[in-house]
């Protein structure tokens, strides 16, 4: 065979339904398939069109529309579109097009029925079964428009922010000006090479210069904002808004590939339309100034759970909602600390762990937090300081519905507020003597995100901690078995396992048996190619392409936490519908037939993802 088909022949066998195929039917398929180039901006399939064949993306991405234009989903490599025209006979109902230089693998049709009826495992992928019976169970109908629920799942990208028009930072205030009627835009970048030194807006120069009598030759890096805020265009929208929203800014650059693009203004989408909205609750609460307002303010997480789950919000965009209210609810509580106590004498960064830190949180979690004090932190210095700090806003969290942690890691608890030379030592000292104790910490601490403070003092210490774990192959494995400790509720014959005893007799722990193990696999995904992100759904995608997960188990697994997780939002919802308060602990009765199948398929997955996690690293113990 040639090299071209081997190498063809080498692609289908890495992703299903092709990898499920017989190496005798595998084989013959390379010469049985077409090739075809698609430049960016080519429509590949037509509303209302014909195909004849099922198309495999080998390189580049596209898009998918639905009749009325709605973006549906983004696929790239290793996925697949058409197979439901071919399902209806060859009618297109979705447009599919190229996003980027497409390099696509068509099978004809002919080729396609003739392995449907050869293989059962390859025409069982196109019925809604297992795993791609939960996607489809995931997909909810599409919406005319962008509406305020979409921006959970919504990318900073689809609110369509205006070009970036860049200037020299040696322009001077008059031609800035005259530069923004020009392009008929508010605001300007400003860089003299790639990476821009500033912003400048037409507020700035109404406010900086002419409103104080500032000559218009002066250069306008005079009454620039230096550094400007950013934000990378497949962020959540929601993330800019609300970023938007606690910086109280008008103005928000826009990055791609690491490079500035555009900027997003807050006209790009009508925050006055938003009303009780989570960036509306998000901007209140970081104008509150006192506890007993805070209070109030974070009792509106059951109100908003409730009316997100009734909108079909997903559960990564709501568990993303929720955690943006409790991070305002700790920023407020932070800087209410600093003007109770005054200045703080060293530099510090606030860190959220646990569900806060990943960005996943639900109606009802506790506190894990600590704080990473400089190296020039002394405590007969600057002790009482940051104990009465830290316990201000442990205390503030609990009064706000954020119990205190039962094992006490929060940042009120000296051992989790240090100088960031011990915090180094700490890490140090869990991954080199793995003890379950360590263990336990590691998934604690692993998944820490910086609130509030120095980002330096956080990014140093999180790039060095990374890397250690990344090269201690021990602790990896030792993680891995940790992961492996808590198994999905199914027993014989697929069956719902549930408590035996207690409080929560005859009910599942969604949480504890459902969420817990592909947050606890995730992490040594991520660990193991030192992916920076601690969010569950962002490590899959990153560990996926860095090699660690195949693309297609990532995909499950991502879909698995959703549908979990969905699960999990309505049984919380249902409980604050009835005055109750959320938990974790769903009874079967709950559920619907078809809710029950789904959820066993969910929990499938993760069963047979765990057993390749323990396959791969039970090798690496020996070694």
């Amino acid at each position: 065979m040639e090299i071209e088909l081997l190498e063809v022949l080498d692609f289908l066998a890495l992703y299903p339904p092709f990898s499920l195929l017989s190496p005798e039917l595998r084989r013959d398929l390379p010469v049985r398939m077409e090739i075809q180039y698609a430049r960016r901006g080519t429509e590949i399939l037509t509303s209302g069109g014909r195909t004849d064949a099922l198309h495999l993306i080998r390189g580049g991405a596209v898009e998918v529309h639905g009749p009325d234009g709605e973006l549906l989903r983004r696929l790239g490599e290793g996925e697949l579109f058409g197979a439901q025209a071919l399902i209806r006979g060859g009618k297109v109902r979705n447009r599919v097009t190229a996003i980027e230089d497409a390099l696509i693998y068509r099978l004809p049709v002919t080729e396609f029925q003739r392995l449907c009826q050869e293989d059962y495992a390859f025409a069982e992928f196109f019925v809604p079964l297992g795993a791609d019976r939960l996607r489809s169970a995931l997909r909810t109908p599409p919406r005319d428009s962008l509406s305020l629920f979409d921006l959970g799942s919504a990318r900073v990208s689809d609110l369509a922010p205006s070009p970036g028009v860049t200037a020299p930072t040696s322009i001077t205030i008059r031609q800035a000006a005259e530069l923004l009627m020009l392009h008929q835009c508010s605001a300007l970048l400003l860089s003299d090479g790639k990476i821009p030194q500033g912003i400048v807006t037409d507020r700035d120069i109404t406010l900086r210069a002419v409103a104080t009598g500032l000559p218009g030759e002066l250069p306008v890096s005079t009454i620039m904002t230096p550094h400007p805020l950013s934000i990378d265009e497949e962020s959540p929208a929601i993330d800019a808004m609300l970023l938007m929203e606690e910086q109280n800014i008008n103005h928000l650059a826009v990055r791609r590939n690491g490079r500035m693009t555009g900027i997003l203004t807050s006209a790009d989408v009508s925050f006055k339309q938003l009303g009780s909205s989570p960036v509306y609750l998000v901007g209140r609460i970081h104008r509150l100034t006192d506890l007993a307002e805070l209070r109030e303010a974070a009792q509106a997480s059951h109100r908003l759970l409730v009316s997100m789950t009734s909108a079909n919000v997903t559960a990564q965009a709501l568990g993303r909602t929720l955690t943006h209210l409790t991070d305002a609810i700790t920023l407020r509580l932070i800087r209410m600390a600093e003007e109770r106590l005054g200045r703080p004498p060293v530099a510090y960064a606030w860190m959220a762990g646990g569900s806060q830190g990943r960005q996943e949180q639900g109606a009802k979690g506790d506190q894990d937090n600590g704080l990473i004090l400089d190296d020039a932190y002394t405590p007969a210095a600057h002790g009482r300081y940051f104990a009465e700090f830290s316990q201000f806003v442990c205390d503030g969290l609990d009064a706000c519905g954020y119990d205190y942690c039962p094992g006490e890691m929060m940042a009120s608890n000296a051992q989790w507020r240090q100088p960031a030379r011990i915090w180094r030592d700490l890490f140090a000292q869990w991954i080199d003597d793995p003890t379950q104790q360590a263990l336990m910490l590691s998934s604690v601490f692993f998944d820490l995100r910086r609130v509030h403070g120095d980002a330096a003092l956080f990014d140093d210490l999180h790039r060095s901690v990374l890397k250690k774990a990344r090269d201690n192959k021990v602790f990896l494995a030792h993680m891995a078995d940790n992961a492996l400790s808590r198994q999905p509720p199914l027993g014989f014959f697929r069956n719902l396992v549930l408590e035996r005893t207690g409080e929560h007799a005859a009910t599942l722990d969604l949480k504890l048996n459902g969420v817990i193990p592909i947050v606890d696999m995730a992490r040594v995904y991520a660990l193991e190619t030192e992916v920076t992100a601690v969010n569950t759904w962002e490590r899959l995608s990153l560990a996926s392409v860095k090699g660690s997960v195949t693309p297609a188990a990532a995909r499950d697994l991502s879909e698995a936490m959703e549908f979990i997780g969905a699960t999990r939002f309505r049984h919380q919802a249902r409980r604050a519908r009835e005055g109750k308060i959320p938990n974790n602990h769903l009874s079967p009765e709950e559920l619907s037939d078809f809710e029950r199948q789904h959820l066993k398929d969910a929990f499938r997955v993760v069963r047979v993802m765990q057993r390749s996690l323990a396959h791969h690293h039970q090798i690496a113990l020996l070694t």
